[in-house]
């Protein structure tokens, strides 16, 4: 397989300054619901926004727990695992309890939508929510925005970390290790545990471990690279040395000894040593003639 140097790939895409704002803790809105005839008599007549905070450890945990759909399949999920995502986000901590008690009363395998004798009671308050929220009239546009904002920025800074390899299996993403790992800012930023658990953005939990390990000595903590671009890179150095190609790094540093003709390049078109030899003295040249110019500048 070809070789191409990480510079020539790209870096991942990200939303900076959506990044920033989940760090800052800034909401997403969504929906709306009204608060009775004191919201219609006092107050305009359009329904309140939801306000949703940028997830938590603790969010994640729970739709992790509830094996949430919408989180893990966006694409395929139905209107009752966008409730559960939105309501889960929205009352945080307050419906942990709630959660518990669906989960371990089965709700995960006994719940139909058509068949209420399945439903538990965690489920007939999402209906009540759902029809608090107006849901069906919360666009499609608007439900992929929210996933967006769940997921999009909220695990960069722990993406800027190489991975270990050490392999180690984790049943749960968002279990006890990881739970007890990001409570450890707890003592950094001086407030309790529950509220690194509940209050601070996932995202700025991310970047602090980010800039622990680089503080710790760990090498190669970075913003990761495009994998889509990391295939696509390959797959294009690997049809160049099947033709017998130079790479754009030959072309551009011949002189680099990493860069240096691959016996499949040579084997696939043997004139390209010829080609590559004259690239390298011209580069070479060039750069004689720039270092006497600086010389006697």
């Amino acid at each position: 397989m070809a070789h191409v140097p990480a510079q020539y790939i790209k870096y991942k895409k990200v939303d900076f300054d959506s990044e920033i704002f989940s760090c800052l803790n800034l909401p997403f809105y969504i929906g709306g619901y009204s608060l009775g005839i004191w919201h219609w008599l006092f107050k305009d007549c359009r329904p309140l926004p939801l306000e949703i905070n940028p997830p938590s450890i603790g969010v994640f945990a729970l739709l992790e727990v509830i094996d949430s759909k919408f989180i893990k399949d966006g694409a395929n999920s139905d209107a009752i695992d966008f409730i559960r995502a939105l309501y889960i986000s929205y009352y945080g901590r307050e419906t942990a309890l709630e959660v518990r008690e669906w989960v371990q009363s089965g709700g995960k395998d006994k719940f139909k939508f058509e068949d209420k004798s399945t439903w538990l009671p965690w489920d007939f308050k999402l209906s009540l929510f759902s029809d608090k929220i107006h849901a069906e009239k919360i666009s499609v546009e608007e439900i992929v925005n929210f996933r967006a904002f769940l997921i999009e920025n909220t695990f960069n800074g722990y993406e800027m970390i190489p991975d270990s390899g050490q392999g180690t299996y984790l049943p749960y993403l968002f279990g006890a290790e990881t739970l007890a790992s990001v409570s450890m800012l707890a003592g950094k930023l001086n407030i309790p545990y529950e509220d690194v658990i509940w209050n601070v953005p996932l995202c700025l939990c991310g970047h602090i471990a980010a800039c622990e390990a680089k503080r710790n000595g760990v090498r190669g903590v970075e913003r990761p690279k495009d994998k889509e671009d990391i295939k696509l890179q390959f797959k294009l150095a690997n049809e160049r040395e099947s033709k017998g190609q130079l790479h754009p790094w030959q072309i551009a540093e011949p002189d680099n000894a990493n860069f240096a003709l691959s016996e499949k390049q040579i084997q696939a078109r043997p004139e390209i040593k010829k080609e590559f030899t004259a690239i390298l003295k011209a580069h070479l040249r060039a750069k004689r003639a720039k270092a006497q110019e600086v010389k006697h500048a």
